[in-house]
């Protein structure tokens, strides 16, 4: 049987295939010189489709199959990497826990059951975010597990012994983190407390003078710096699950918690970390990042691809220093913009020459790479607006300057009385999370103009 990772190859490769059928159509017609027939563009229709259609497959492919296939891939890793000693701790604390979350799934105990058996009922977990948090970030950045013991000892040391999180952990941070497009592009700032945090943030950075003589004074401006808060805000996921189920049937309770409440919180967090708007929530990368005149890039007009010029994307791009654009920039767009941007080109009104967007053969995969336009990374989200007048439709630059931070333990509850009248059991997840951008110099927005 295929694997997760042969399916996404091969959905990427029936992609590119299809975006590459689509433009020999519209080429043929330039080269000839002529307008493309009704069945050409009927036929460049179908590929599109075809193209979107993929897309939408990969997408819901790898929003939960995907996860798992992580989760092994990464538990497989750290069991490689991991001395024998270490192993059996892995080994004991995941059962371990799995007991635990099980007794969270039984119903409550009955007359004729024992005390002991209602003494080992457990009502609330706190699970331990952290620690996936550093092993996800650096199984997708491609870095070796043994590069990583280094720094994912208990005592920072080689002489310690490796700190290894929970299958359970593993698999709610696979599924909080699938598809929230932000989190692959953001720096993840993982605390063991939820207290706020405070960064330094430039505000205007100084500058320095000219020696012109011996006898010139050495002056300059000094930087204006202000500051960056992080809280802990609190998102939560509450499921109802039949007793009667739980009792009567086998319950795969680990895959149950990572599905429903691991990629429930990761789509709302999500959403706040693109549009928060920084009052008792997330402050979105699109609230934060800058506007007016030093900031916003306008489009200057509401036309965009294919029939717009490619400019405003360009204009985009150098609206952000050098320094920032060689330090891994990258755009977020919406996916219906995305579609929109496979057909642009570097020709005349963007209709004509080499197209700009690179379809990429790993993209999806762990580790992988992201489609490129204009030689940069480009992901899509839907919680970036899509085009419309006055709408922001893209964000470029650098993303290591948007911080999420997240309060390492996720805590699980269950409740027996919340829909007791309907013979269900509760349970609800929290995850404590912020977000701000640290530098408004890092990133700017693309806007269209108002109509």
């Amino acid at each position: 049987m295929a694997t997760v990772h042969d399916q996404v190859k091969e959905m990427n490769a029936q992609r590119i295939r299809a975006v590459e059928a689509g433009r020999e159509i519209l080429e043929r017609a330039i080269s000839e010189k002529r307008a493309a027939t009704a069945e050409e563009l009927a036929s460049y229709k179908r590929t599109e489709d075809e193209v979107n259609r993929l897309e939408q497959t990969r997408d819901a492919l790898l929003s939960s199959d995907a996860a798992r296939e992580e989760v092994q891939a990464v538990n497989e890793e750290l069991r490689r990497v991991a001395t024998p000693s270490e192993r059996e701790q892995m080994n004991k604390s995941d059962k371990q826990l799995a007991d635990d979350i099980r007794s969270m799934f039984r119903p409550p105990a009955r007359a004729g059951d024992s005390l002991q058996s209602s003494l080992r009922q457990i009502d609330a977990l706190d699970l331990d975010l952290s620690v996936p948090a550093a092993y996800f970030k650096a199984k997708r950045m491609g870095m070796p597990f043994s590069e990583l013991r280094v720094v994912a000892t208990d005592d920072a040391s080689s002489g310690g012994s490796l700190t290894v999180p929970s299958l359970v952990a593993n698999t709610i941070y696979a599924y909080m983190t699938q598809s929230v497009s932000v989190r692959r592009l953001a720096r993840i700032i993982t605390t063991a407390g939820g207290g706020p945090m405070s960064f330094p943030r430039v505000a205007t950075h100084s500058i320095g003078t000219q020696i012109a003589t011996q006898s010139t004074a050495v002056s300059g401006t000094d930087p204006v710096l202000g500051s960056m808060i992080l809280n802990s805000y609190d998102f939560g996921e509450l499921c109802a699950v039949s007793a009667d189920m739980l009792e009567d049937s086998g319950v795969d309770v680990i895959g149950f918690v990572g599905e429903q409440i691991g990629r429930a919180l990761g789509q709302v967090t999500g959403t706040k970390y693109v549009t928060g708007s920084g009052s008792s929530t997330p402050t979105g990368v699109v609230t934060a990042a800058p506007v007016g005149a030093g900031g916003t890039v306008a489009t200057g007009g509401t036309t965009i691809f294919p029939t717009g010029p490619v400019d405003p994307f360009i204009d985009l791009q150098y609206s952000i220093a050098d320094g920032y654009r060689q330090n891994g920039a990258a755009f977020l767009v919406n996916q219906l913009t995305a579609a929109q941007l496979r057909k642009a080109r570097d020709g005349a009104g963007g209709t004509i020459g080499q197209y700009l967007w690179q379809p990429s053969p790993t993209v999806g995969m762990i580790p992988g790479d992201p489609d490129r336009f204009l030689g940069e990374p480009i992901l899509s989200d839907p919680n970036v607006a899509s085009i419309a007048s006055n709408a922001k439709i893209a964000v470029y630059g650098d993303w290591s300057a948007f911080y999420v931070r997240d309060v390492g333990t996720l805590r699980l509850e269950r409740s027996n009385d919340l829909y007791f009248n309907l013979n269900q059991v509760a349970f609800r997840g929290i995850l404590r999370t912020d977000s701000n951008l640290i530098d408004t110099k890092a990133l700017n927005i693309l806007k269209m103009s108002v109509a």
